[in-house]
This record gives C-alpha cells, structure tokens and sequence, in this order.
C-alpha cells in the first residue's frame, strides 16, 4: 500500500503548490519549471538570488544553496508541515486529502500513462541535449586566435603560459546554440570545453557565451551553459544494495554519478594541480602558482560548486551534522586519479571568496536529535567546501603518495580571478606613476 500511496501523491500535487504556502516563499515561471526563493531556510530572499528550482513536470524540486540535492513533492510537504512524529506516509495522506480511499481502474491506467509519458519526454529531453552538446563540440573552432583569447586576456587578463596551454585544449564556437529553437533559436559565440572523467569524455560539454567583441559575457542569461551528460553512471554498494537511497524509489538497486570536469591544461603534464569551481577561477590560481617564472602548471573546473565539493550527508529531514564535516560518500565531488609517475606533488584546491551566506539545518546534542538552523556566511562556506574537495581529493592518493593536499582561499569578498585583475591594475598604476 505504500508504494500506492507514495505514486498517488506524487501524481496529485506539483512541488510549487506545496512550496508557495511557505510564508516567504515567492515563485516565478521560467522556461522550464520555477524558480524563486526557498520555502525551507528562505534562502534568497535577501538577495537577487533565486535558489530554490522546481522541475517542468512539478515532481522534484532543489535547492542550491541549502539542499542541491532537493527532492520529491512528498519529501517537501514533510520537511515543511510535518510535526511531531509525522512520517512521510503521513505527508503523502495530506497531500491526498486525508484517508486513502481505493484507486479505480481507470484512474491507475491515467496515472500509469502519465508517468510513462513524463519518462518518454525526460528521455527524448536527454537524448536531444546529447546531441547538441555533441554537435556544437564538433562544430568547434581553434580557441587560439579567436574571440575565445580576446576574452581571457582582456575581460579576464589570463595570460602568458597558461593560457596557451588552455588554448590548445578549449575550444571557440561562433554559432553556439543558446536557447529557443534548436535550429532558428538564439545562437551566439562561446567558449566550448568538454566534460571530462576519468573514465573518458562524458559527451557534455560546457559553454561560456561571449559578448560580440569578446571583451566579456554575453548579457543574455543564463551567460552560462552545461549540456548533455556532465558524468558517467558508477554502481556502488551501501547496506548491501548498489548506489544511494532515493525518496523516489523504494529498495531498488541504484547507482550515483562520478561528475566530471573541464580540463584547462594535460592532465599528464607536469607540475602541481589546480581545481576551482570556475574556468577563470582555476586559470587564474595557475598563473599565480606558475609565478613570474611561468612554471609549468596543472589546471581543471569542476564546473560548479556541488562538483567541487561534493554534497554533505544529510538525513530525511534535510539536517546535517553541523559540529563536524562530513560527506556523502555516493555523492561525490570531481577527483583525477594520480599517476605515480607522474605526481601532482601539491593539489591546490581553490575555493571562492565571494559566496553568498545560506542558512541550514542541523542537528545538534550529544544524540543529535535537536534541530537546530545555523548561518553560513562566506567564510564558513569556503571552509565547508575547502574541506569537503579535500577530503575528496586526499581518499584518492595512495598512502605512497608524495602530494600534498591544502586549500586556498582568496579574500572575503573576491574570486581568485578578480585578485589577478586587481593586481594588474595596481602594477598598472604604479608603472604610470612611475614613468
């Protein structure tokens, strides 16, 4: 019966219904889904961020800054309403009015149609941005020349050897696809990278959108784009079953995805590693390690914070323990294995200094069973993130291993990109003083 119960309220209610009787929360329509701010830590409302993301068909919904990993329509009614010793069993009963009255034949054939439509549609949906992401990575340009390099060295002042090496890799598009139709849409010039795991390219790729002249993004939104697969599917084991417990799906044997990342320079050259979250981030930490004497420099993007990072363990009611870091093991963050001949030696993780605060739940007492909600500000973010990539990145190295592992961080405020640009712009000032 409860797997009834669970489908049927599924079926019963969309994810931005439940979110909008959250007192602050504020919802708008977007291409696909909605968006606005959390309905569970209000995460947002001080800021023109809008977090909180509901999926087009309404069944899931996340939360990027205090839940990435988000959930179903069940699971939000009982983080929002539940009480006491509510189950999610009794969320799915309210999401259906109360008792359970049996299911007619013609009503279970329509929620089957239903769901088998919505799969097709996320189907055709993957399949259909697969074959961009392939079509624009086959269409690519040489980066070296292009409006690719305008952009880095002038918007991003990302010069000298490490943006030859990146130069080599990247690529340039001048007719990258960007929104609306896939054939009279809106196509603009980009910085094309493929998504990469250890395991081989994923088929994705990740595009930056570039102004005209190349002096910049494009001010079209989103600036920024991530197509086709960003990992590849790994079977894992845990309490006996493969891969990660999902609200969604009850006892079935799963798996998790090993992100992927975007490779700015050859993972097998020589020299220390950089990983940021960004592609300017990461190119700009290199040009500071490689110094005036332009040392040979290894750099890669995870791409986002979450493939940064990875994801924290959190229980059912979304907390986590808020007293000590630790990490989903089945939602891992993007790593590289070493090659013993060729060691990173250091493996400087570069995290952002500019993060907006979030708010999260935690547990806190010697039994972990007081719910508690504790303020993340910049600086306690980048130390989560910092530690959560290091952690990741150290289970990766043999106890042989002569690399080292730390964690970087520019001032409060900055990215590592805006710390070249601001030291560029005082050796500029300073050598027109001077003359």
């Amino acid at each position: 019966m409860s797997d009834e119960l669970f489908d049927r309220a599924r079926a019963a209610v969309r994810c931005e219904e439940i979110a909008i009787r959250a007192p602050k929360c504020k919802l708008r329509k977007t291409g696909k889904g909605y968006r606005g701010v959390c309905p569970l830590n209000e995460c947002g409302a001080k800021s023109k961020l809008a977090p909180f993301r509901v999926s087009a068909d309404g069944r899931r919904w996340k939360c990027y800054s205090c839940d990435p990993r988000g959930g179903d329509v069940i699971d939000l009614e009982h983080r929002l309403f539940s009480g006491g010793d509510d189950t999610m069993a009794d969320a799915a009963r309210r999401l259906l009015g109360g008792e359970l009255k049996p299911e007619s034949e013609a009503s279970r054939a329509r929620r089957a149609q239903a769901a088998k439509e919505a799969e097709a549609e996320a189907l055709a949906d993957a399949a259909w941005r697969l074959e961009m992401a392939r079509k624009i990575w086959r269409e690519r340009e040489p980066a070296a020349g292009s409006l690719v390099q305008v952009y880095l060295e002038e918007a991003r002042g990302i010069r000298g050897p490490v943006a030859a090496r990146m130069l080599a890799l990247v690529g340039f598009n001048p007719r990258t696809w960007h929104s609306g139709h896939p054939e009279r849409g809106v196509f603009l010039p980009a910085m094309v990278i493929l998504v990469m795991t250890e395991l081989g390219p994923t088929g994705g790729v990740h595009c930056t959108y570039l102004a005209p002249n190349g002096r910049g993004k494009t001010h079209r939104t989103p600036s920024k784009r991530m197509l086709g697969p960003q990992g590849h599917f790994v079977l894992a084991r845990r309490d006996g079953l493969a891969g990660p417990p999902r609200p969604d799906r009850h006892g079935d044997i799963e798996g998790y995805v090993l992100p992927g990342g975007l490779w700015l320079t050859r993972p097998d050259a020589p020299g220390p590693l950089v990983v940021a979250e960004g592609v300017e981030n990461a190119a700009s930490r290199a040009m500071m390690l490689a110094g005036p004497l332009s040392r040979s420099v290894r750099a890669v993007a995870a791409g986002s914070l979450d493939r940064l990072s990875g994801f924290e363990a959190i229980d059912k009611d979304g907390a986590r323990d808020i007293w000590r870091i630790r990490a989903d093991p089945l939602r891992p963050g993007f790593t590289w294995p070493e090659d013993p001949a060729n060691p990173w030696g250091l493996i400087d993780i570069a995290v952002d200094g500019d993060m907006s605060p979030v708010t999260v739940k935690g547990r806190s007492g010697r039994q972990q069973k007081r719910m508690v909600e504790a303020v993340r500000d910049s600086a306690e973010r980048a130390r989560v993130s910092g530690a959560l990539a290091r952690a990741n990145w150290s289970r990766r190295l043999s106890d042989e291993s002569p690399t080292q592992v730390r964690v970087s961080r520019p001032p409060i405020g900055m990215d590592f990109n805006q710390v070249i640009k601001a030291a560029e712009a005082a050796a500029s000032v300073s050598g027109g003083v001077a003359a």
